[in-house]
């Protein structure tokens, strides 16, 4: 029944059997006789042959691939990976979300299904009509996009380049394409063989101390094999018993096998100091903690004092005060070390040991000033005689004229030339010096007189008698201290001593003299300097003492900012095997140039190196200046530039570097060869250099810093560079463009969603779905048609 006030149009009814009955009813008895044939035990039974099962087996799959139900899996797949890949790019960085995401299987296989459900559902309605042109342009547009994609990864390229003010360079190192280089080298010292092993170690922590769950399971997903698998569970369920990851490579032409123990992305260096059985050297761990009286908090240093050379002696300076660590060889010399004249006493002091005439050990000590130059003393209980002459400063120079001075001296001169490098450092000024006491001794009243040297602060064990006998053994020496500072304003200086059996003692040098001098436990805190006056105030304890001890170089993980994870440097423990032989050491790459590692086993000589893949370009970048702004107030950069200057080179190299210009121009008459320049430009954060199918972008700088790991001032640029040929980015652009035309062509041309037809069948289903309208099936039916009608006719 119609709704009063409306009119309704109804079509006419069958009335006959001739009419042709409607579809639904035709497929209703199609299925009620297939079912009655089946039914029926002697209907025929026709069997299909294997051919048409497959035919039937590939359409149902090519309509499945043509589907829209595989239209939203894939859209909607992609859709989720792009969105989870953006929040894994802020957390781990743009070359792990690049290696692990992008280009991993997963994604490839996502990839595949979209652009294989687009070919599909494009195919499938061929022969195309008219109204389909749109359509069938958008489709091949994506399709052009998905291969500019494909030709992208496939034959572009990316890579850093970092250089220092003044430094010019050819080469872009490619960082996510690693290599492990081993080199044969003969007797000569030449390379003969050279081996060059792909390495691919991924971005993640090989073997985490505390593993990140989310990051193996991504990995997990999109790179599925059965090695990341049992890892990502071990991260989940049993992240304590992680399952150790190495990799290995046999070179049997070689007669090697090189084994990568484990990986860092992102390292930092870090000396190990450690105990071994023999072949080390002394070693001490120490902490100093210096208060100025103008900050709330301490300045704490950390330091290892090594004491290498003959003298086991080594000075370093902490904060404002100068450290020596000094190992000597018995008990005996400890207490002589502490047996000196402490504030307010300031004479420089002297003290002789030698054996009486009974063959007592004895000591003799005696306060030395410049009246007493030339006085002789007889030893108690003894006919040594010794005469003190003076306190001389002895310098470089002086040491070189008393080697030549005769072979007595020689000796003198070389040890004591090393313990003035040890105390005042490699570089030694000019004027340097160290203070000494000279001595003459008649052993015996018919012997002749001997020059001794007393050095400050040095043990008995550094006084030799040049061509003596008795010294030999230890029963004779002559020891001397200044207790003052050598300058009035030297902050103040600490003496630590140690003994093969690790029992310690210091003494503290004031301006006022030796403050103390007593015995030292590792662990304890001694304030040394008291701040008095509003003066700074210094404490240290001994952490550690090591009487043999070996430094040794190994890298840790480096915690770095998502943003600043490309440009890190990763490092790999490898262990290198020669037959029965191995060894362990760490590798790194270098930006620059490959860092080898020699190493002799199996009677040969191998070279190692942890490399980078480069690139060569045709033209070379110099840095002339790079700039860093910063905000108010802060360390924070708000921009930073690089000035470049550009060469052009030729391809062959027949060009000369003579030949280039600072400016464009052209070479004389009867050149044969075309004009090349220097050309300058600037590179910004905003403002790209584009070279060719190069294009260089300022990605970062690097603050340089010292041997101590302060900055310098200096800063190294860092560049990103991208090699991306027309044959790339122009199939990506022509298939965008291709896409924007396939949808005007689709609005212009009404066709598709935007139709008549389908305007008229969503309008008529949404007038039938109405709960205040009361429409009969056939009605809608015929209103259909004759809309269908009218849409060919306009068409």
């Amino acid at each position: 029944m119609a709704t009063a006030g409306k009119k309704t149009t109804r079509s006419p009814v069958p009335s006959t059997s001739s009419e042709s009955p409607p579809r639904s009813s035709k497929r209703r008895d199609q299925r009620k006789e297939s079912a009655a044939i089946v039914q029926d035990p002697h209907a025929v039974t026709v069997s299909r042959g294997l051919a048409d099962s497959i035919l039937d087996g590939a359409d149902a799959v090519y309509r499945f691939l043509a589907s829209l139900k595989l239209a939203i899996l894939t859209l909607g797949g992609l859709v989720a990976v792009l969105a989870y890949a953006t929040f894994y790019e802020s957390k781990y960085g743009t070359r792990a979300v690049a290696e692990e995401i992008y280009k991993s299987p997963t994604f490839a296989l996502l990839l595949t299904f979209l652009g294989a459900n687009i070919l599909c559902a494009a195919l499938i309605r061929y022969p195309w009509k008219r109204r389909q042109i749109g359509f069938v342009v958008t489709h091949a547009g994506l399709l052009t996009i998905l291969l500019g994609t494909f030709l992208t990864l496939r034959y572009a390229d990316e890579g850093m380049l970092g250089m220092r003010e003044g430094e010019a360079t050819s080469q872009v190192v490619r960082s996510d394409e690693t290599f492990l280089r081993v080199k044969t080298i003969d007797s000569q010292g030449q390379a003969r063989d050279e081996f060059e092993i792909p390495f691919r170690p991924g971005n993640e922590l090989w073997n985490p101390t505390r593993p990140d769950p989310q990051r193996f399971l991504a990995i997990a997903f999109f790179k599925p094999s059965l090695e990341n698998l049992a890892r990502a569970w071990a991260a989940v369920f049993t992240p304590d018993r992680m399952p150790p990851k190495s990799a290995s490579f046999d070179v049997t032409e070689a007669g090697f096998r090189l084994e990568v123990l484990d990986h860092l992305p992102a390292a930092q260096p870090k000396i190990v100091h450690e105990a071994v059985s023999s072949g080390g050297v002394p070693m001490l761990h120490l902490i100093g903690e210096f208060q100025p009286p103008d900050q709330a908090r301490p300045i704490t240093l950390d330091q290892w004092l090594i004491a290498e050379g003959e003298f086991r002696r080594v000075t370093e300076t902490l904060g404002p005060a100068k450290f020596t660590f000094q190992q000597v060889p018995d008990e005996r010399a400890l207490e002589e070390f502490l047996r000196v004249p402490t504030a307010p006493e300031t004479r420089d002091f002297a003290w002789i040991r030698y054996n009486d005439a009974t063959g007592k050990p004895r000591r003799y000590e005696w306060f030395l000033d410049q009246t007493r130059e030339g006085q002789t003393i007889t030893l108690p209980d003894s006919v040594i005689q010794v005469t003190f002459q003076g306190i001389v400063e002895l310098d470089l120079g002086r040491l070189q004229s008393m080697a030549r001075e005769g072979p007595k001296f020689e000796e003198i001169a070389r040890k004591f030339a090393r313990v003035l490098i040890s105390d005042l450092g490699q570089e030694i000024p000019a004027d340097a010096a160290v203070l000494h006491a000279i001595f003459t001794v008649k052993l015996t009243p018919d012997a002749p007189e001997e020059p001794y040297l007393a050095f400050d602060r040095l043990p008995i064990g550094a006084s030799p008698n040049p061509g003596g006998s008795e010294n030999a053994n230890g029963s004779f020496g002559i020891g001397f201290v200044r207790p003052r500072l050598s300058s009035p304003s030297d902050f103040g200086r600490v003496e630590v001593a140690a003994t093969p059996a690790g029992r310690l003692a210091y003494r503290v040098f004031a301006r006022e003299g030796i403050r103390t001098a007593a015995p030292l436990r590792p662990g304890q805190r001694i304030d040394a300097f008291s701040g008095a006056g509003g003066r700074m105030t210094g404490a240290f304890r001994v952490e550690q003492v090591l009487d043999q001890g070996r430094q040794r170089l190994t890298y840790i993980p480096l915690d770095l900012p998502a943003n600043q994870l490309a440009t890190a440097i990763p490092a790999a423990l490898v262990r290198f095997s020669v037959g029965d032989e191995s060894r362990e050491f760490w590798l790194r790459p270098s930006d620059r140039a490959p860092d080898w590692r020699s190493i002799n086993l199996g009677g040969r000589t191998y070279q190692v190196a942890y490399d980078f893949r480069r690139h060569n370009l045709d033209f070379t970048i110099e840095l002339r200046d790079f700039e860093v702004g910063f905000d108010p107030g802060t360390r924070d950069p708000s921009s930073y530039r690089s000035d470049i200057l550009v060469s052009a080179t030729a391809r062959d190299g027949s060009i000369p570097p003579d030949l280039l210009l600072e400016t464009p121009g052209t070479l004389g008459a009867g050149s044969v060869a075309r004009a090349f320049h220097k050309a300058p430009h600037t590179v910004s954060m905003n403002k790209p250099y584009t070279n060719g199918w190069w294009t260089f972008y300022q990605a970062n700088y690097d603050a340089i810093r010292d041997e101590e790991g302060r900055p310098t001032g200096e800063y190294m640029s860092v560049f990103q560079v991208r090699y991306d040929p027309i044959w790339c980015w122009g199939v990506v652009y022509l298939g965008c463009a291709t896409v924007v035309l396939g949808t005007y062509l689709q609005f212009s041309m009404r066709a598709g969603v935007f139709s008549p037809m389908t305007q008229a069948r969503t309008h008529a289903t949404a007038h039938r779905r109405r709960p205040d309208e009361e429409q009969e099936p056939v009605e809608t039916v015929a209103a259909d048609s004759d809309s269908d009608a009218a849409a060919r006719h306009r068409l």
